[in-house]
């Protein structure tokens, strides 16, 4: 739920302010705290917790993914501009 709230803040802060390089870096970390927290924090062996993992791991993977892409392509964006 953290980092859904924090993931959410960050879209909003994006809406009102220029984008930056720390909001896809916070969601980056977020990304990585769901891929990590399955294995760190043992959510235990019933069936609500292999639902939690599998949630974890495909919603912090698809937020590494995007968080990258947005990277990537604010990295292309400033190259093209100092040429």
């Amino acid at each position: 739920m953290l980092v859904g709230i924090v993931v959410f803040c960050v879209a909003l802060a994006r809406l009102i302010r220029p984008r930056g390089r720390a909001a896809d870096l916070i969601v980056l970390a977020g990304g990585v705290w769901l891929v990590v927290a399955p294995f760190a924090l043992s959510y235990g062996d019933t069936a609500a917790a292999g639902a939690a993992h599998v949630n974890d791991l495909a919603v912090g993977s698809a937020l590494i993914a995007l968080s990258l892409a947005s990277l990537a392509l604010a990295r292309g964006r400033a190259d093209a501009a100092d040429r």
